[in-house]
């Protein structure tokens, strides 16, 4: 099963995974990835970026989510 490493940054912080998670499938990593972002956006009171990167084990970027504040 494939290890996906998911590194959020917000309010000026980027928090680093160091550990992993095993997944089954790379959608289980995306569906993964928008409930952070969407979580982090709540905890986060709206006022700030917030980015999900994930990467493989590899440290290859396979995708990065954000939702922006205006």
């Amino acid at each position: 099963m494939p290890r996906f490493f998911f590194d959020l940054a917000y309010g000026g912080d980027v928090y680093h995974d160091a550990k992993g998670t095993y997944l089954p499938k790379v959608v289980r990593a995306k569906d993964r990835a928008f409930d952070m972002v969407r979580k982090m956006t709540v905890d986060a009171k709206g006022q700030d970026d917030v980015v999900c990167t994930v990467r493989n084990s590899n440290c290859t970027q396979l995708m990065q989510i954000t939702i922006q504040h205006d």
